[in-house]
């Protein structure tokens, strides 16, 4: 949670708009019900890890991006993912300069 909350406050004061879930099923619904650019998830989480819950926004919502935030190496996932996120793990802790670069990155892609 502190992460989180530390993450909202860095990416506020750029001026990006953020919303926050608790876990992977509450951030499906709130893509469900709110326009969203990007997703940033921890790998490790209860009930769905961050490559499950990126699997399902890409089959939803292809328009969406995400990325993925981790404090361990998850070389036992290396084989059976997205390469493109996993190649792309952002690892704590990152540095709010770390942090906006990167988002600033995928939202640029997402615009050409």
């Amino acid at each position: 949670p502190a992460l989180l909350n530390l993450a909202e406050v860095i990416l506020k004061g750029y001026g990006y708009r953020v919303l926050l879930a608790s876990s992977a099923r509450q951030a499906l619904e709130i893509l469900d019900q709110e326009p969203v650019s990007l997703v940033i998830s921890d790998i490790i989480m209860p009930e769905m890890d961050g490559y499950r819950l990126a699997s399902m926004i890409g089959e939803k919502y292809p328009h969406i991006r995400v990325q993925l935030v981790s404090g361990y190496s998850d070389a036992e996932y290396a084989d059976n993912v997205d390469q493109e996120l996993h190649r792309n793990i952002i690892y704590k802790p990152y540095s709010s300069g770390q942090l906006v670069k990167r988002i600033r990155a995928l939202l640029d892609m997402s615009s050409e």
